[in-house]
């Protein structure tokens, strides 16, 4: 019931927050996906998510448990980036029959501890997924928000 509340308190504060959606030419499609190892300790499951931009906000996004138990984080990465290519792939089919072919492969970031380590990715502290998956702190949240493109209603 608290969880609840909290959730209404919250829809309730951001009643005048949107995505705004303006015209870009030659938007580029850019995903990004992340994962918690765990993330679920009642049955130990991971949990993913992904954001797909194109322009200036957010058009796709998910956050869901994995259906099975990973044995290490970079195995919770790997499936949420599995996730992410198959919407990119979906994505992109989306986008050509709309008229809006994406030319250039589309760009997929992925928040994973080891390839961070292996390949000093500076794109990790600006992983707009972390927003859907972890705990930040008020000045990040604000901070992903903007990045993902939502902002405040102008009447």
């Amino acid at each position: 019931m608290g969880a609840a509340k909290t959730v209404l308190r919250y829809l309730q504060g951001t009643l005048d927050y949107g995505i705004l959606y303006e015209p870009v030419k030659d938007s580029k499609l850019v995903g990004l996906s992340d994962s918690v190892w765990v993330g679920c300790l009642d049955d130990m499951r991971s949990i993913s998510s992904y954001v797909f931009s194109l322009g200036l906000g957010i058009c796709s996004w998910s956050s869901k448990k994995q259906k099975t138990v990973a044995q290490s984080s970079a195995e919770a990465e790997y499936v949420a980036t599995a996730k992410a290519t198959s919407q990119a792939i979906w994505l992109r089919r989306i986008l050509e029959d709309i008229g809006e072919k994406q030319e250039d492969p589309i760009v997929l970031y992925c928040d994973n501890k080891l390839a961070i380590a292996m390949g000093k990715n500076p794109i990790s502290q600006d992983q707009m997924a972390n927003i859907l998956t972890k705990a930040v702190t008020r000045d990040k949240f604000i901070y992903l928000k903007e990045l993902i493109g939502v902002t405040k209603k102008v009447h």
